[in-house]
């Protein structure tokens, strides 16, 4: 089981369907094992997600090649991928297609085919290619055209082109290099493309992974119990408008526990973030106690300038301040227990994270979380299954991944960008403060437009790809 959560997960192959376990509870037969990259935290792809890959695989490929590797496409599954902004393993028919990703310094999305795209692709001689001499290629070699047979490259630069031996076997794939010769990114063990028959829908996965998905329910249930039934203190569920704590507000009713909704508004959150979570809190028919940072951010934002991923000040001054200061005053000396929806796979920081703990900078609050095991997928099958996807925020299905603050440090460029067309004047605010910024600092408008701002320091390997 460790295998499982912490490196892929299994795909039945029957039913074409992810599975929380190995076994599936439809046609009751082993799924086969899917390697992913980790931090292993796969998610549905929803239809704004699958209309991007198309998108993406048709700038890329052309329509016809979206056409036929997304035909019948209802059940696919991202898991974030390191790369310098965000981006994705697009898993198709329980094989990895490709990787979807947002292009840094270009700031556009992109797709390469791996190996099951690659060769799905080949099938119709759709994209590009090369035909090669040899028999094998090996990775970081150039191929120029004395090693082609035949060939249909990309017009520009930097294009994907899939590699192909005499024997028509898919070896490999690589990039259209400025002089016209093509650069070998990644070479495989030749496959034959997995095209499954049959059709899923969420439905069927919810169906596939049912009973687990009640046991698991059980578990957070009993844990919310216990522990509440221990401490016997007033008990809050941290609410931010997310997915996870959705679901936690969900387990701790389910659980019998007399809660109220703790909502932190940092003054930087988005209208629809405000929206689901007084609507949330009126459907649950729970009391809601909001914590308001007001103007703090902006306040102590010229003195302290940008928040960075090595300093995130802002945390600090528009959650861990005014919570204190509400408990202060709401609670008095008394301690509450608060249910909180952290995850360990969300991050390789949060890997370590404990089901119980106190923040030192909160020591009335005894958080604890009871999906703190639970991947991403568990959590949309388990809204899904208890009827409650209807309640999750808009922007879930609109291609955020995170709800919080609108212009985060940890956010990844294209999501800044996508804020900064949907939210103009929030963004106007925020854009015309760095403009200051970098004035009295004396930086350039990288730090604006590629989001330099994010770091103390930025990555070499950052600065590399900008020229900076």
């Amino acid at each position: 089981m460790r295998r499982l959560k912490h490196s892929g997960i299994y795909w039945c192959l029957n039913c074409n369907v992810p599975l929380l376990d190995s076994e599936c509870e439809i046609c009751r037969v082993k799924g086969e094992f899917v390697p992913l990259s980790r931090p292993v935290d796969p998610k549905p792809a929803f239809r704004f997600d699958l209309n991007l890959l198309h998108q993406t695989i048709s700038q890329e490929f052309g329509v016809d090649a979206a056409n036929f590797l997304l035909k019948n496409v209802e059940v696919a599954v991202f898991n974030r991928v390191p790369y310098l902004d965000k981006g994705y393993e697009v898993l198709v028919d329980g094989r990895i297609l490709g990787h979807l990703f947002f292009d840094f310094p270009r700031l556009y999305w992109r797709f390469k085919p791996l190996r099951e795209g690659c060769s799905r692709l080949w099938v119709k001689k759709l994209g590009f290619w090369v035909v090669v001499n040899n028999g094998f290629v090996t990775k970081n070699q150039i191929l120029g055209e004395l090693d082609f047979l035949e060939k249909n490259l990309p017009e520009r630069e930097g294009g994907y082109v899939f590699l192909v031996s005499k024997k028509d076997e898919v070896l490999g794939v690589g990039e259209l290099t400025d002089k016209g010769k093509v650069y070998v990114l990644k070479v495989w063990k030749p496959e034959q493309p997995r095209f499954l028959n049959f059709k899923a829908s969420w439905n069927q996965v919810v169906k596939a992974n049912f009973s687990k998905l009640k046991t698991d329910i059980s578990k957070a249930c009993k844990f919310i119990g216990d522990i509440s039934g221990r401490l016997k203190l007033p008990v809050f569920v941290s609410y931010s408008g997310g997915k996870d704590s959705l679901t936690t507000l969900y387990l701790t009713v389910k659980a019998s526990c007399k809660t109220k909704i703790l909502f932190n508004d940092t003054g930087l959150e988005l209208p629809e973030t405000l929206e689901n979570v007084d609507w949330v809190a009126s459907k649950f028919g729970v009391e809601i106690l909001k914590v308001k940072a007001e103007e703090a951010f902006w306040i102590h934002l010229k003195d302290f300038g940008p928040p960075t991923r090595e300093n995130r000040w802002c945390s600090k001054v528009c959650k861990l301040k005014p919570t204190a200061k509400f408990l202060d005053e709401k609670i008095g000396e008394n301690k509450i227990l608060c249910f909180v929806g952290q995850r360990k796979a969300e991050s390789f920081r949060r890997a370590g994270s404990r089901k119980i703990w106190v923040n030192r900078f909160l020591p009335k609050i005894v958080a604890s979380s009871p999906i703190n095991d639970w991947s991403m997928l568990q959590v949309w099958l388990c809204l899904m299954m208890e009827r409650l996807d209807g309640y999750v925020n808009k922007l879930y299905f609109e291609g955020f991944d995170r709800i919080g603050c609108f212009m985060c440090p940890s956010m990844e460029m294209a999501d800044l960008l996508v804020v900064k067309k949907r939210y103009s004047i929030l963004w106007e605010r925020w854009e015309k403060e760095l403009e200051n910024w970098i004035l009295n600092q004396n930086l350039s408008y990288q730090w604006i437009d590629y989001g330099l701002w994010r770091w103390k320091n930025p990555p070499k390997r950052i600065l590399d790809k900008i020229g900076g």
